[in-house]
């Protein structure tokens, strides 16, 4: 991570290239997740955001916060309405703080 602006805290990360089987994968892309405290599991982080590379900034977090705590997730797009499911996401959490696990039953709901 980099900070060196002072302000926004630049994500960088390896790409992810195995599923847990082994069998080669390209992620459609990786989800970003944050936290003040490094001790939740995953269903109590928040919705950060998207990306389609390997890099995400964080914008203007360490103006607000002395640290953070950060999760990605890649993802693979199962299903012909995933895109515009997370489309949806992104926007609701623009909004308001999202859960992971809140942001999960989301995407859960609206594939069915």
């Amino acid at each position: 991570m980099d900070i060196s602006n002072g302000i926004d805290a630049v994500l960088n990360w390896n790409p992810v290239t195995h599923n847990i089987y082994s069998t080669p994968l390209t992620p459609d892309g990786y989800l970003i997740l944050y936290n003040e405290t490094p001790y939740e599991d995953d269903h109590y982080y928040y919705f950060l955001g998207r990306s389609y590379t390997t890099s995400y900034t964080h914008h203007d977090v360490a103006e607000f916060r002395d640290q953070m705590y950060y999760r990605i997730k890649a993802y693979k797009n199962y299903r012909a309405d995933d895109e515009a499911l997370l489309d949806d996401l992104i926007r609701l959490s623009k909004t308001k703080s999202l859960l992971w696990k809140d942001a999960l039953d989301l995407l859960e709901m609206g594939g069915n």
